[in-house]
């Protein structure tokens, strides 16, 4: 694997934290994984950097954790 450095705000940084930690992983497993999500799935990057953070609830059925 290759660094690469990212800069964000601290809303996002603790975001990330928060739902690294619901995940039961590291802040940079879940950078990785939402990385993937959104080269797979394609970004509107200007709406996504346009619009406030919205954390996803837990998912209730999701039963492994």
């Amino acid at each position: 694997m290759k660094k690469v450095g990212v800069l964000a705000t601290p809303e996002i940084i603790e975001a990330i934290d928060a739902s690294a930690a619901r995940s039961g992983v590291k802040q940079s497993q879940w950078m990785r994984a939402a990385i993937r999500k959104a080269l797979r799935e394609g970004v509107d990057v200007d709406y996504e950097l346009e619009t406030p953070i919205e954390v996803a609830a837990p998912d209730p059925s999701d039963t492994t954790s």
